[in-house]
């Protein structure tokens, strides 16, 4: 089961195309369940319920008329609040679909979106972005707990989601009931049978690892005048849906049709970002927040509040600031001065440009997180990054290399370091070129689904000058394919695919917004192991 959060206000398609398809990610349910059953069969794919199908509902009143999803208090199966007592409450996953494939129903494109959830316990929100045509998406999950009542909380509670979808109107409410546990009864423990003999329990997870690997060799030239080598997990497609390029795997794709000048980057691999998990591991979805990590760079926290300068990565500590003046070389444009990082996104990303090669540093600018469905690997992880920019100049390794345990080049060079992957960079060893600017790339979702943008009039993103993406001109659809990891409940490492397509605004810094093409698109593939740590 899965988890939801309930708002009280209506989203509007208008909003959604305001941000240009900013890319909602298109997903199918993990399970859809379509409302009371009172509506009309051919409305019945317009909105519902993501995470329970009709095994999920039982009867809750006497007469059987009413039907809904009833759990007991600390049954793990789906009371989702992590305790193994009573605790006076049950705590739903729950998440909204629309569009989904079902038999005599044709999805449309709706006008608005209305969503109430509440209960004893208060009302509660989720964000929502459409789909700008009639494609299947699906929200995230969010935690809706359902008090039980009564002063010594004795009798059943009751919670309600109602989803509206109008013009043309298709409602569903769905009934929440919250049930004490009997008294001298012991909570359940979540098991699963391995064998027919032999039943073994799962423990809590203590963490989501997720590390990448190698992709395509080649991403393609600036403005993908050569094509990408395979493998591949996209494609532009123009206003007749011809393809026009293929995207390699594993590469970040940036600008919009004016964007000639700046080639794609591969990701390195090897690099490991930890996701902390307090569920058990077969627990569906898993809610994935941010972490310490288990080793250095993998952890996922958000920056300090404090300022620095980012413009001199020679400098230790780096010196404290409060806005961009403070920093040297003065440069009010440059967004030198930003909150100190406490982790990055993997080890810096190099881009072979020639005498404009750069050097991106990815620190982690919020917390990140997402969820996980342990038994099929499908995943929604939220990475909201800061790409640092600097300009090195150096072809051949735009980057600092970590060799033989040295920083070979950069701010630190002569210094040890360890490297990572196959490309042996790592945060160790920092550049030293010029600083250029930073750009906001917001990876939310990165999803083992499909993500898509579609643009009738070529423009992608709010504030788009060039028609077009990744110097293509043409190009009125970019998609990009995830791969689910498979099972993942009992331990096992497997392999899958998250995958982003998003908007990028402007930085402010004219060098870097005029030569990528700025505001504009972006797209990126992530390859890489899926590994449920459990508790020791």
């Amino acid at each position: 089961m899965k988890a939801f959060s309930g708002f009280v206000s209506t989203i509007s398609i208008a909003g959604a195309l305001a941000l240009a398809t900013t890319l909602g990610a298109v997903s199918p349910a993990d399970a859809f369940l379509q409302g009371d059953g009172k509506g009309k069969a051919e409305r019945d794919c317009y909105v519902g319920l993501n995470g329970y199908s009709e095994e999920d509902l039982s009867a809750i009143n006497k007469k059987g008329t009413k039907r809904g999803i009833v759990c007991t208090d600390c049954d793990p199966a789906c009371d989702l609040d992590g305790v193994n007592t009573p605790n006076g409450s049950c705590t739903f996953s729950v998440g909204a679909c629309v569009n989904q494939p079902l038999a005599g129903c044709t999805p449309i494109v709706r006008k608005k979106l209305k969503t109430k959830i509440k209960s004893k316990a208060g009302k509660f929100e989720f964000n929502f972005t459409f789909p700008s045509d009639d494609s299947s998406a699906c929200s995230g999950f969010v935690d809706f707990p359902v008090p039980l009542k009564g002063k010594n909380q004795t009798k059943t509670g009751k919670g309600k989601v109602t989803l509206i979808a109008t013009k043309p109107k298709d409602k569903d409410v769905f009934q929440f009931r919250c049930q004490p546990q009997l008294e001298g009864v012991a909570c359940p423990v979540l098991t699963t049978t391995t064998t027919s003999t032999t039943t073994t329990t799962l423990p809590a997870c203590a963490r989501f690892d997720f590390t990448t690997i190698t992709g395509t060799s080649n991403c393609g030239a600036a403005g993908l005048l050569t094509p990408p080598d395979p493998p591949f997990s996209g494609e532009l497609r123009d206003g007749s849906d011809v393809k026009l390029s293929d995207l390699g795997l594993s590469c970040l794709y940036i600008g919009g049709g004016a964007a000639v000048n700046v080639p794609p980057g591969a990701t390195p691999d090897g690099a490991t970002s930890s996701f902390d998990a307090t569920r058990p591991c077969n627990m569906s979805p898993l809610n994935l927040v941010p972490s310490d990590g288990s080793a250095v760079g993998s952890c996922t926290n958000g920056p300090n509040t404090n300022k620095v300068c980012i413009n001199d990565l020679s400098l230790s500590p780096l010196p404290a600031c409060t806005e961009n003046i403070d920093c040297t070389p003065i440069d009010a444009n440059s967004g030198a001065c930003v909150p100190e990082a406490n982790c990055f996104f993997g080890p810096p990303l190099p881009i072979a440009n020639g005498g404009l090669s750069t050097c991106v540093i990815n620190a982690i600018e919020e917390g990140a997180g997402g969820s996980l469905v342990p038994a099929t690997g499908e995943a929604n992880l939220k990475m909201p990054l800061s790409s640092q920019v600097y300009l090195t100049g150096n072809n051949n390794s735009p980057c600092p290399k970590c060799v033989a345990g040295t920083c070979e080049t950069g701010a630190d060079i002569g210094d040890s370091c360890v490297g990572v992957g196959s490309q042996t960079v790592t945060q160790d060893c920092k550049p030293d070129g010029d600083f250029v600017g930073a750009i906001p790339v917001n990876l939310d979702p990165l999803t083992t689904g499909s993500s898509a943008a579609v643009a009738p009039d070529g423009f992608f993103c709010p504030g788009q000058t060039a028609l077009g993406a990744f110097g293509l001109q043409d190009t009125r659809v970019i998609t990009q394919s995830g791969t689910p990891a498979g099972d993942v409940s009992g331990g096992s490492v497997q392999s899958g695919i998250v995958a982003s397509v998003f908007c990028i605004p402007p930085t402010g810094n004219i060098l870097i917004d005029g030569s990528a093409d700025l505001p504009g698109p972006g797209s990126t593939s992530l390859p890489g192991t899926f590994e449920l740590i459990p508790l020791s």
